[in-house]
């Protein structure tokens, strides 16, 4: 006999939460913009949503045109990956100019366009703020690489040329330093210095988060910041917010840094939310992020549940997730990750579990149609902000192998499958295709805003 998608811990699970949400009642909404209370998020890859012009490459306009759909799916807000200009080693998170839409998207005028189109239709508009570090093709970084001392020469870690520190990276040039600088991420990526919260005093090159440079680039992300809202912008999804200060293990140092800014939106734009990549609720939001992702990385709820990162294997998943039509998952560490997070957060910020996101596979890798509306149904009655990611919606499928395009989630994903230690590549497809669906349209989640939103408040804040 056929095994059930849901079994009794599940239920147990749901209800569990739904007692927790259900708690004391209205106390229990946190602070922040009062649209928060009921948004529902949909994220948009630029490159590869709708293309207006006939390039090949999605565009500004192109999400302009598409709004309407947007909002008849049930979502008001919409969360952009960036739109800066860049190279696109990695998909635009390798930033030449924050103050600057790329050409390839379109102009800072369709931005505003955009913006302006959302808002008449009751829609909020989040960029992303790539706020650890820049593209090696940023001006910034260009003057901090020249050995002449200038205002950005400590605005990114430089490490002496004879030191070796893990990761550092040389920037040969006729007129550039010798010194060696830290990427954030990849080589193309120098992490911007917002400083040490516990320098070695040993190593010079290691500043305080109080030294002016580090006050400096603190103030120019706040610019940076102030700039888009000002223009359009509704708030900002952070990319690797934990990331920002180094030698910092017990998060003091960046919570003090996430709450300055905090204090200052809270004050100049109270409208204005933050969302956190940072994937531990129970630091991010003491640190001042209205929300936090709970995903592939961090806390451990996210992979429990869903495996993003485990593998197809004929019904199973490699390693086991609750969401396996074998059964192997076991829902009891999810439920008590995400209560430890929940219950730490619940009356100041929220928690978003998305259905995917632009760095894992979607949720109809490996699974049916049936199984992925009972994924969809959790995630979208859970307490907290939803966020559905362009496509996911019409059950779209994730494609592996594909082409590797601007560090794009493929690439990433085959470094994921071969820590795993998979077997041949062969026998990776065969399981990946056997149980890949067609598109099919999720019109149990097409609610329309007003029932979603009742739906929410029912759960969230039953009074």
């Amino acid at each position: 006999m056929r095994k059930l998608l849901v079994d009794p811990w599940a239920l147990l699970a749901i209800l569990c939460l739904a007692i927790e949400a259900a708690a004391p009642l209205s106390a229990e909404v946190p602070p922040g913009p009062k649209w928060l209370e009921t948004a529902v998020f949909y994220q948009i890859y630029p490159q590869s949503y709708f293309d207006s012009n006939g390039d090949g490459i999605g565009d500004l306009p192109g999400i302009t045109a598409k709004l309407d759909y947007i909002q008849s799916v049930g979502c008001n807000a919409i969360w952009i990956n960036p739109i800066y200009e860049s190279p696109f080693g990695d998909a635009g998170y390798d930033v030449a100019d924050f103050f600057k839409v790329a050409p390839r998207y379109g102009t800072n005028e369709d931005l505003k366009n955009l913006c302006t189109e959302a808002h008449k239709r009751g829609m909020h508009v989040c960029l992303d703020l790539v706020a650890g570090h820049t593209s090696i093709a940023h001006p910034w970084f260009q003057q901090s690489a020249l050995d002449k001392p200038n205002r950005y020469s400590n605005w990114y870690i430089w490490t002496p040329a004879g030191e070796s520190v893990p990761g550092s990276q040389p920037f040969p040039g006729e007129h550039n330093r010798s010194d060696r600088y830290l990427p954030n991420f990849f080589p193309f990526q120098p992490a911007l210095n917002y400083g040490f919260a516990r320098p070695d005093p040993k190593e010079p090159w290691q500043l305080p988060t109080t030294d002016p440079a580090c006050v400096a680039v603190r103030e120019e992300l706040k610019r940076v910041m102030k700039f888009w809202l000002d223009f359009c912008a509704d708030g900002f999804r952070v990319d690797m917010a934990f990331s920002l200060v180094r030698n910092d293990p017990d998060n003091e140092a960046i919570g003090a840094l996430w709450r300055y800014y905090r204090s200052w939106l809270d004050k100049e734009y109270p409208e204005a939310v933050l969302v956190s990549e940072w994937s531990d609720p129970a630091v991010a939001i003491p640190a001042g992020f209205h929300i936090d992702f709970l995903i592939q990385i961090g806390q451990p709820a996210y992979g429990i549940l869903l495996g993003p990162l485990s593998w197809p294997n004929g019904y199973s998943r490699d390693p086991h997730a609750f969401f396996e039509r074998a059964g192997g998952g076991d829902i009891k560490p999810f439920v008590e990750n995400y209560l430890k997070n929940y219950t730490a957060t619940k009356s100041r910020g929220y928690i978003s579990m998305p259905t995917a996101n632009h760095d894992i596979p979607r949720p109809t890798c490996g699974r049916d149609e049936q199984e992925v509306r009972t994924i969809f149904a959790m995630l979208l009655t859970m307490p907290g902000v939803p966020f559905i990611y362009y496509g996911d919606e019409i059950g779209m499928n994730f494609l592996y192998p594909a082409p590797d395009k601007e560090g794009g989630p493929s690439e990433r994903y085959r470094a994921v499958v071969r820590e795993l230690r998979c077997s041949g590549p062969r026998r990776r497809t065969r399981a990946f295709r056997l149980h890949q669906p067609k598109s099919f349209t999720f019109r149990s989640i097409r609610l329309g805003h007003d029932r979603m939103s009742r739906l929410r408040r029912k759960i969230q804040h039953p009074c």
